[in-house]
């Protein structure tokens, strides 16, 4: 072979590799994927599904979208942790968060109605680490159940 015809198979060799290894890195995440995340110590045993891969955006740049339920949410003075059936994440947010995948067979909470809410209000997606989500919702909740007379620790 000539050496052009070298250079021109080799680029091409390399460009299948790029897009090859670009598609595995998409595809890195999957509805039925079960996963723990880095959660600061406070939600020791809290995990995630990522319930339905989906688009939103403008078709000619349109950012996936995850949807992911998360059960084991500590709050403080309760002895049950919470679940969460619906959170919209963004790959950023999974990509600084999770740490290993766990089992698939783990029950999680039916998402479609808080996904529908969420269609419905034209909502936004999290780009924060599932650990700052959990944190929110800990925020949100703890001052809830204080108002309905339920007793919280420290």
């Amino acid at each position: 072979m000539r050496p052009n015809l070298w250079a021109a198979l080799l680029a091409l060799i390399a460009a299948f590799a790029m897009s090859a290894s670009a598609y595995a890195q998409n595809e890195r995440y999957e509805a039925g994927q079960v996963w723990a995340f880095s959660d600061r110590g406070i939600d020791e045993g809290a995990l995630i599904k990522i319930q339905e891969v989906g688009q939103i955006g403008p078709k000619d740049e349109p950012m996936t979208v995850y949807h992911i339920s998360m059960i084991g949410i500590a709050i403080p003075g309760q002895s049950d942790p919470i679940e969460i059936s619906h959170i919209p994440v963004s790959r950023e947010a999974l990509d600084a968060s999770v740490t290993a995948e766990a089992n698939r067979d783990i029950e999680f909470p039916d998402y479609m109605e808080g996904k529908q809410n969420w269609e419905e209000a034209n909502g936004g997606v999290f780009t924060i680490t599932l650990s700052e989500i959990a944190s929110l919702i800990r925020d949100q909740i703890a001052p809830q159940l204080a108002e309905e007379g339920i007793a919280l620790g420290g």
